[in-house]
């Protein structure tokens, strides 16, 4: 499926959510800067670092979600259904891509290698509010319980979760 999710459930790395950051950050620089003028006079101008932090930040995504439509469009040539993630791999939590095939759920991070889940070896599936200490916002976590492996778990847009709750909890 190549459907676009909801605005709210979108990642921040995604095009329309960093948008809005970048240009809130731009705004409330230009903003500060212009009210606190006649107080602080030529000080006022440092707030427009506020604005660097933004394009910095802006970057920085920007190559996160670049990364991850690479690795997505690769995924997307296998049978199944492919969607961006965050992911636990032991300690190590990091975006990345999500791939369901048919009895196995692939797990791409943007660095390192891909996990791959048959999902008749997990015992049991948790499903989650709360994701490694975040509050996930219109996204649903599952943590996975595999004999001889630590912690995984994968965060989900909800209505990907929705669908792919199914199948996970069945092959466990």
């Amino acid at each position: 499926m190549n459907n676009k999710p909801p605005f709210c459930e979108q990642w921040l790395w995604n095009r329309a959510p960093l948008g809005m950051v970048v240009t809130a950050a731009c705004v409330v620089s230009v903003l500060l800067t212009a009210l606190l003028y006649p107080r602080d006079g030529q000080e006022a101008f440092y707030y427009l670092a506020i604005a660097g932090g933004g394009i910095v930040f802006w970057f920085l995504l920007r190559f996160v979600g670049k990364r991850l439509e690479g690795l997505q469009s690769r995924l997307e040539t296998e049978p199944g259904e492919t969607t961006q993630c965050l992911m636990v791999n032991g300690a190590i939590q990091s975006p990345g891509v999500a791939h369901l095939g048919e009895g196995a759920l692939f797990l791409a991070p943007i660095f390192g290698k891909m996990v791959t889940v048959d999902l008749e070896e997990v015992d049991t599936v948790r499903e989650c509010g709360w994701f490694n200490g975040t509050l996930l916002i219109c996204k649903r976590g599952f943590w996975f319980e595999i004999p001889g492996r630590k912690r995984l778990g994968v965060a989900l847009p909800k209505s990907v979760a929705v669908r792919w709750r199914k199948r996970l909890v069945a092959g466990s």
